[in-house]
């Protein structure tokens, strides 16, 4: 019944959420070096912005991936680590980082895997932010305030050549059978 704007672009279909009346929304706006703007807005039912959490990430980062799921926002920036927020967004006007774990590369895909898991499809890189491999990840969200890597898979160009997945960016080519103990890309 309205029209809300905000600044910045979104990456994906998962950079948007409903939740209870409020359109969750990441966005990064800018282009180069300390221009560069990450943000988690929240708006009403009327398009009125409730809040904004500004300067997700280090200098130069943006926004590799998002995902909401139920009153917590999971967001991956990078430029050359991978800081993997856990945002509390109970309270619609006051969102606050509750968690974040600093690793090397990114993931461009996030996946809930139950309550207490999240996948992450990407990539690996080096000190520098050099990509050299394609990385899936389990982090282990249950303690918000302390998220970790459960488990990690990296298929390292040095070991194998260049390695790739659609999956990092099409979510379609992504199967995830819990019951049978498979990730399949």
């Amino acid at each position: 019944d309205g029209i809300g704007y905000v600044d910045g672009y979104t990456l994906n279909q998962f950079s948007m959420d409903e939740y209870e009346g409020k359109l969750r929304i990441t966005t990064t706006s800018g282009w180069w070096g300390e221009d560069i703007n990450n943000r988690l807005f929240v708006l009403d039912e009327n398009m009125e912005i409730l809040s904004v959490l500004e300067n997700l990430g280090h200098e130069g980062e943006r926004i590799q991936s998002t995902r909401f799921v139920g009153e917590y926002a999971y967001v991956v920036t990078f430029r050359q680590t991978d800081p993997f927020y856990v945002i509390n967004i109970s309270d619609p006007e006051n969102p606050f980082i509750d968690g974040e774990l600093e690793i090397p590369g990114f993931s461009s895909y996030l996946q809930p895997l139950g309550e207490n898991y999240m996948l992450g499809i990407g990539f690996n890189a080096d000190n520098e932010g050099r990509v050299n491999g394609l990385k899936v990840s389990i982090y282990d969200i249950s303690v918000k305030q302390n998220p970790s890597v459960f488990d990690e898979v990296i298929f390292e160009y040095d070991d194998m050549g260049y390695a790739w997945s659609s999956a990092t960016y099409n979510h379609k080519d992504l199967l995830v059978s819990l019951s049978k103990g498979l990730i399949a890309l």
